[in-house]
């Protein structure tokens, strides 16, 4: 008896299937997904090809494929291998023909294009005409770049209608993938996790009967049910065994392992033989590996077929199943393993073949043969492969594995100069890997190593530059100099490594603050790039430093000129990547020292749109909608900084300026009050983050949560995500104080706002801001200034937490963020400077100038919730904020009540309302700025107009009344 075959009927499924059936019918402009889980053998493939049906039928295009057990090594694997079948099924749809052509591209025209960013264009287009289903199993074995794309369809930056179905194994000896994946998928608010349970008796029944095609008794029935445990596979194993009833089968592996061993010894082998295969192994090598002729393979991968434990993709064989590859690679012992991949990967090489096989499985089979050195050429393949098609997470994985086999084999190329200068370059192209990856203690690894046996000088201190553009990335500035200037001033440096070496010399001494040695550094490198073919990129870098410097030096004319004849020059050569670059430099410089912000925002948005015009790419485009968007949130036109940040997102939700363009459409929109929107940026953000996300990006997101929380008066919430990010960036000894600075501060913030504030934590947040002040290498630079004006923030929230007033510490904040530029956080603390000033009693026209101030500022910006607050001290201390000039009437409006409350006075009906919330005369005077006494007086008066003899009477009165003016 033969096994059902993958097209057996579904049986005890029909929830899980129509709960696929309703994420697949989602609306346009919402994404949705469902991931079936669950161990091997409960029938996820099964579930989706019946969701797959289901979709074909209602109409949708349906994109499937699987991932494979060698994680990084074949990016977007599961798409390429849809490629394979929506040609046939979808050929007249030209956005899937650009699909397959984007897909089958090994060399994209544009270096280091982004596969994924190409890939989800396609996608995103094609889901604008059609409803498309994209379908991925095996998600434990996903790989980079396919997790990066799902997460960005379902992020709801992708317009069309779009659903993902996924099909997740939870039963691995080494579960770290899939457990990170199922937290990501549950966390989801987009996403659906459907749980796969055995089946039932019912259920196990009605399978069987299907399997065997004959009446199966309820004994046999219960039977199957108890042996099989309810999975499926076990169940169909089972029913069509003839001798079941005298079988002491107690597990899926020796019920499989059963059914392999009764095939005949071809079949047999040639089961091994696909078990160690990355995909399908090729028909000729399996023919050429177990020396048969084509007519005796095709009798024995007939019969593998046949009892359902191998299928045939195209020309090769495959096991059906993840579980018979394991059994059949586990039944054999290691010389055979390693055997057959020797064979299999000599059989690949000596194949007619042998320039279409891919790199990656003869890597795979020559690393499992543990012969390194024939590995090594279709590693490096298959890593330069990566990297050409942007796919840089996965060219460094690959890396890796070149670098272990150097690594083992180092010590016998010691005395061969030839193999060393070829290590040291391959070592060097693997450091730029981990550098693209942000692998950074790697990539100076590598490099220093790379430098240490690389022969030739020349090349030496080509190694040692990339080693400072290493350092600079990893946030080592100093050194990173260091490095760039001795370069430049080595007469041993050519031509053009001294200008690629004094371009960098001088950025990063701009970044240091250090204008004038910039400006020095700049000008002698511009100077040899006279009548020099100089790189462009380093010109430019070079050109930027020298106007940015100037500018800082008080010289915004020579500047601006500098870098406008830059950009012309980038214009004049044509390429996307220089304009964008050039742009994005002259506009920083605008928005920057020139403080020229329209003149910055005009530029950018103009650049933008040039490029789009002529056909640039859309990351390119993004990073100049960023920078604009950037220049609109300062300038305070916060409705167009939106809209910036939008139509960049939509241009590009791919690229690596997505989250920063998420989070700063965050900060805009928490401060116009749109909170729900604020919560949905967010959760997309965290979604393309993944469950590990760079501290660059995980710091500032935990901040924006901390500040939403607290907006919704959630400060417990907003307390446990400081403390637990903070923790975090502790453990990952994270310095970098432009991270850190805001964090703290909203971490002193909650504290304020706390009813029973930690004292202690609240110091060590303030020493802790004092020290990233005081030890940060930026003196004198925009930067310095920031961090002076978030030392004197925090400050001001200390006084607060310690309830004590100081007024003209928020004054010096005040002014700190007005010389930065920054409206907000300076309206921000003149609202509480004016709320010190009214704790200590004053009553005069400079406590309601600051507060009109604050009010003026933030109504500009629509920034509601700080309005609203404003308002309330206002309204606290008596102040009408609609009049333009004179002073506020002092009797504020009488509510119109009935009865006894109408006795009251103004001030009265302000006292018993504060009352009612059960505060203290003391706490009712700091609320209302009036001394304790005072409010005892008031409150007698009260007690004696209400007849009422305790303040628990007078409540009474004011909430019965009040709720109910009738009465």
């Amino acid at each position: 008896m033969k096994l059902t075959s993958p097209e057996s009927p579904l049986c005890g499924r029909a929830e899980e299937r129509s709960r696929l059936a309703a994420v697949t019918k989602s609306g346009v402009g919402h994404s949705k997904g469902g991931v079936v889980v669950g161990a091997s053998g409960l029938g996820k493939t099964r579930l989706l090809a019946a969701a797959a049906a289901d979709a074909k039928l209602d109409g949708a295009v349906v994109l499937s494929g699987s991932c494979l057990d060698v994680g990084d090594s074949w990016p977007l694997h599961p798409l390429r291998e849809a490629a394979e079948q929506i040609r046939t099924d979808y050929g007249d749809l030209a956005a899937v023909e650009r699909l397959v052509e984007q897909l089958e591209s090994r060399a994209p025209d544009e270096p280091n294009a982004d596969i994924v960013a190409a890939a989800h264009i396609e996608l995103a287009k094609l889901s604008c005409s059609k409803k498309l289903v994209l379908i991925i199993d095996d998600l434990q074995w996903v790989d980079s770049s396919t997790i990066r794309l799902v997460r960005t369809l379902l992020s709801g930056l992708t317009k069309g209608s779009l659903s993902f179905l996924g099909g997740l194994r939870t039963d691995l000896h080494n579960p770290a993938n899939s457990s990170r994946l199922l937290v990501e998928f549950h966390s989801s608010p987009v996403v659906e996790v459907i749980e796969l349970e055995p089946l039932d008796e019912p259920a196990t029944r009605e399978l069987a009967r299907s399997v065997s095609d004959r009446p199966i008794s309820p004994q046999r029935s219960q039977q199957l049910w108890r042996r099989s445990g309810g999975v499926p596979m076990l169940i169909k194993a089972l029913a069509s065994h003839d001798n079941t009833e005298t079988e002491n089968l107690r597990s899926i592996r020796v019920v499989l392992a059963s059914r392999i061993n009764e095939l005949t010894k071809p079949a047999r082998d040639l089961l091994r033989v696909a078990s160690l295969g990355v995909g399908p192994v090729d028909h000729e090598v399996a023919k050429t590996v177990l020396a048969l002729t084509d007519d005796q393979l095709l009798q024995a991968a007939r019969e593998a077929v046949a009892e359902g434990i191998l299928r045939a993709v195209g020309s090769g064989y495959s096991p059906v199943h993840d579980l018979f590859r394991e059994i059949i690679h586990n039944s054999m012992i290691e010389p055979e393993r390693i055997l057959l991949h020797r064979r299999i990967a000599e059989s690949i090489e000596s194949g007619s073949r042998q320039d279409d096989s891919d790199p990656v499985e003869l890597a795979h089979h020559w690393a499992g043969a543990n012969d390194g050195k024939r590995a090594l050429p279709s590693f490096i393949k298959a890593a330069r492969d990566a990297t050409r098609e942007g796919a840089f997470i996965e060219a460094w994985q690959r890396w890796q594995s070149v670098t272990t086999i150097l690594s083992a084999s180092s010590s016998n190329q010691a005395d061969d100069a030839d193999l060393l200068a070829d290590d040291a370059e391959l070592l060097a192209d693997a450091a730029e890997a981990a550098h693209i990856a942000e692998e950074h203690v790697a990539s100076l690894y590598l490099a220093e190593w790379a430098e240490k046996v690389e022969p030739d000088p020349g090349r030496q201190l080509k190694l040692r530059f990339a080693r400072s553009r290493y350092l600079a990335g990893g946030g080592k500035l100093e050194v990173a100099e260091t490095i760039c200037s001795q370069i430049f001033d080595d007469p041993q440096t050519g031509p053009s490594l001294a200008v690629e070496a004094g371009a960098q010399s001088a950025d990063l001494l701009t970044r240091l603050g250090r204008y004038e040695a910039a400006v020095e550094r700049a000008t002698a490198t511009i100077e040899r790039t006279r009548n020099k073919d100089a790189d462009e990129v380093a010109k430019l870098l070079a050109t930027s430093a020298l106007g940015y410097s100037k500018a800082c030096l008080g010289d915004p004319e020579s500047a601006r000129q500098d870098l406008a004849d830059a950009l012309k020059r980038a214009v004049h050569n044509g390429s996307p990547s220089l304009i964008e670059a050039a742009s994005r430099n002259y506009a920083d410089l605008l928005m920057g020292p020139l403080n020229e912000l329209e003149a910055g925002v005009a530029l950018a948005e103009k650049q933008a749109q040039f490029l789009v015009d002529n056909g640039g790419e859309q990351r390119f485009t993004t990073s100049l909608l960023a920078t604009a968007t950037t220049g609109l949130f300062r300038l305070g036109r916060w409705q167009d900084a939106c809209r910036a940040a939008t139509a960049a997102l939509e241009s590009d939700p791919t690229g690596a300026g997505v989250i920063d363009l998420l989070l700063g459409r965050v900060r805009v929109v928490i401060g116009l009050g749109d909170f729900e929107a604020a919560d949905r940026d967010l959760r997309t953000a965290s979604s393309l983050l993944g469950s590990d996300p760079n501290p660059r990006h995980d710091l500032p997101l935990s901040t924006l949560r901390a500040g939403l929380a607290m907006w919704r008066h959630d400060i417990d919430t907003a307390r446990q995500e400081i403390g637990s990010v903070i923790e975090r960036a502790d453990s990952q000894n994270i310095d970098d104080p432009l991270l850190l600075a805001p964090l703290v501060w909203h971490g002193l913030r909650a504290e304020a706002l706390a009813p029973t504030p930690d004292v202690g934590w609240a110091f060590k947040l303030f020493v802790t801001m004092t020290d990233i002040r005081d030890e940060s290498s930026l003196k004198n630079t925009d930067q310095a200034n920031l961090l002076q004006s978030y030392f004197l923030l925090c400050a001001g929230e200390l006084d607060r937490t310690l309830e004590q007033s100081r007024p003209g510490v928020w004054n010096k904040a005040a002014q700190a963020w007005d010389e930065c530029g920054h409206p907000y956080p300076a309206a921000y603390a003149r609202m509480h400077q004016a709320e010190a000033m009214f704790s200590e009693r004053t009553r005069n026209s400079k406590a309601e100038a600051v507060l009109r101030s604050a009010y003026q500022s933030v109504d500009r910006l629509g920034a509601e919730p700080l309005a609203a607050q404003i308002r309330g001290l206002a309204k606290r201390a008596r102040i009408d904020l609609d009049r333009s000039t004179g002073p506020a009437d002092n009797q504020p409006e009488i509510p119109e009540t009935k009865g006894k409350m109408a006795e009251l006075t103004a001030r009265e009906h302000e006292i018993i309302a504060e009352l009612s919330q059960g505060l203290s005369n003391r706490e009712i005077g700091e609320r209302l700025y009036i001394s304790g006494r005072t409010v005892g007086v008031h409150v007698s008066n009260i007690l004696a107009k209400l007849g009422a003899k305790t303040r628990v009477e007078a409540a009474a009165v004011y909430v019965r009344e009040t709720t109910n003016p009738s009465i």
